[in-house]
């Protein structure tokens, strides 16, 4: 099957699906995954990956959904107010600069990890297909207003990009986060996009703070001309690092509520995740050793197979390994156990739990849009 066919048949597919769902059907996530990859983007420039979007109708729903089950998770902030963002990414890549230390003034060399993106403000409801209208409909019917009334919310949305490097390889995993370094910003933009274009800039993750505004529809003829390009550049990353995970925060106000088996509110925000590899040579390291990880199956004799470009990793169950290959084969081995296939692909959207605190009164009451009024003292608490 041709790349043609395969997108025509997904199309087709994902059209199915949402028709399904207006009729009353839920799809689950899983099940959606077809339309990741068919809104995003062509690659240029040296731009490898691309994590176009993915929704689920229920997720678009949000708060027009009534989730009077307390074990059901509420998801908001459901259209329209939901906003979600195409991320395509070079892989990260590292390099011996000249850095000055704020705090002495003195200049020395250092090498410093990278990552250069661009981001393209998508319509999510485009994922419908042929069936955007009745989805559109559904999601706008009167009937399915919040029978809560929620205060709007003045102004545009803001988009925080944040990047956080995990390392993969022991039990102590490190993480670092993504700083605002002008010097390395500078060389990185002569040596990766200098002369692409007239105008171009490339932005710290400060910078690249701005409002949301309108979606790049999948039929515009030329959708990196609206792109924002950004850098995210991490500094004194161990040198031996031979695995590690970019997760990618502040490209969708998706959120996700739940309660744990101790009954605490938990808090979720939807992310993207990239895993990459590479030689750990703590000597020489070159700037080609960088892979990104783009997919990982278990086979049933439990050996772990991890694909990276043209080259595919094979760790046996019964050798010591990297401490994210034990985390992998165990997702994959629930997902086996519950009748699905013991695969993942990279890059994925996923919910990560982060910090929250209520401070609503009657906040459940509110968001799961239970058929009776909540109380009318449902007031910030001071």
């Amino acid at each position: 099957m041709t790349h043609h066919q395969r997108k025509n048949f997904a199309c087709t597919l994902r059209s199915l699906m949402f028709r399904i769902v207006l009729f009353g059907s839920v799809v689950s996530f899983s099940e959606l995954t077809f339309a990741q990859g068919l809104i995003s983007a062509p690659l240029n420039w040296g731009f490898e990956q691309t994590s176009s979007i993915t929704a689920t109708v229920d997720e678009m729903l949000g708060p027009f959904k009534s989730r009077e089950d307390i074990n059901e998770a509420i998801l908001g902030p459901g259209y329209p107010a939901l906003w979600m963002a195409e991320v395509q990414f070079k892989s990260v890549r590292h390099r011996l600069m000249e850095v000055v230390d704020p705090q002495s003034g003195e200049s020395r060399l250092e090498l410093v990890w990278y990552l250069v993106y661009r981001v393209i403000q998508r319509d999510y409801t485009e994922l419908a297909g042929d069936s955007r209208i009745d989805l559109l409909k559904k999601l706008q019917d009167p009937d399915t207003q919040p029978q809560n009334a929620i205060d709007g919310v003045e102004g545009y949305p803001l988009q925080l990009p944040r990047f956080v490097l995990r390392t993969d390889d022991s039990e102590q995993s490190v993480e670092y986060v993504d700083e605002v370094n002008a010097e390395v910003q500078r060389a990185v933009f002569l040596r990766e996009l200098e002369g692409r274009t007239e105008g171009l800039r490339l932005l710290s993750s400060v910078e690249a703070i701005t409002e949301v505004v309108d979606p790049v529809s999948v039929n515009d003829p030329d959708p990196l001309s609206k792109a924002v390009y950004g850098v995210a550049i991490w500094r004194g990353v161990d040198p031996e690092t031979d695995y590690f995970t970019i997760t990618m925060t502040g490209f969708s106000n998706a959120y996700r509520y739940s309660k744990n088996a101790a009954g605490e509110g938990v808090f979720e925000q939807k992310v993207i995740e990239q895993r990459f590899a590479r030689p750990g040579d703590p000597f020489k390291q070159t700037e080609s050793e960088f892979r990104l990880i783009e997919s990982a199956r278990l086979d049933r004799n439990g050996t772990l197979q991890v694909t990276m470009g043209r080259t595919v990793v094979k760790f046996p169950e019964d050798e010591p390994s990297p401490r994210f290959v034990g985390e992998l084969r165990a997702e994959l081995q629930d997902e086996l156990a519950a009748g699905r296939r013991p695969q993942k692909t990279w890059p994925i959207w996923k919910y990560q739990a982060r910090p929250g605190r209520v401070t609503v009164n009657n906040f459940e009451a509110i968001l799961r849009n239970a058929k009776a009024n909540a109380p009318k003292n449902a007031d910030a608490e001071n």
